[in-house]
């Protein structure tokens, strides 16, 4: 099989994670079973869809996926557990760049992502404290869709979630998709600078 664009990848549980950015894609491997399924397609949901540019991915340890966003809307964006997709930080004012690298602390409690220019070509990264869920209460989401986007299994496919996007004063936004999609994110969560001052 041919993918359209391959970008980031992630081993959890047996499953391996991978983007594609050519068609705005969310793959899932069963290794055991090996079982090729498309968890995300954001062909599916139209210009409604809350996620596109797909590219580098990550697992938390409670099991929600993340995936940065090379496009779209700048927006680091979850895949929950319980299947809805919502954006959890948007970079303001780097239209230029990418967010790349998301990655958790080995405790799980605090998020990095970097952006790869910046506002100005140089990279930064940024750092955010939760609370995040730690604890795996369910399975990542699994696929849903045959590679020819026609659907494997009953299940619900993931769903996009309302809410609005503040913009703070350090260029990211804050998760705010509602107690459902936040996934144990708080409200408050901030970000930061590494290294250095916040941005004005």
């Amino acid at each position: 099989m041919v993918f359209n664009g391959g970008e980031g990848v992630w081993f959890d549980a047996g499953h391996v994670y991978f983007t594609t950015k050519g068609d705005n894609r969310v793959w899932d491997l069963g290794v055991a079973a090996q079982k090729l399924s498309v968890l995300y397609d954001a062909k599916v949901l139209g210009d409604t869809a809350p996620l596109t540019g797909v590219d580098n991915v990550v697992v938390s340890q409670s099991g929600d996926i993340f995936v940065a966003e090379d496009g779209g809307n700048l927006e680091l964006v979850i895949i929950s557990t319980e299947r809805q997709v919502a954006p959890v930080a948007r970079l303001i004012g780097h239209d230029a760049s990418e967010i790349c690298g998301p990655a958790f602390s080995p405790d799980g409690k605090r998020l990095y992502f970097s952006s790869q220019r910046g506002k100005d070509g140089r990279g930064v990264t940024f750092e955010v404290s939760g609370p995040f869920r730690t604890t795996r209460m369910a399975a990542p989401a699994r696929g849903t869709m045959t590679p020819t986007g026609k659907k494997a299994a009953p299940r619900q496919a993931p769903q996009p979630a309302g809410g609005s996007l503040p913009t703070t004063g350090l260029g990211v936004a804050p998760v705010v998709a509602g107690a459902a999609v936040a996934a144990g994110l708080a409200g408050a969560a901030y970000a930061r600078r590494t290294p250095g001052k916040p941005e004005s």
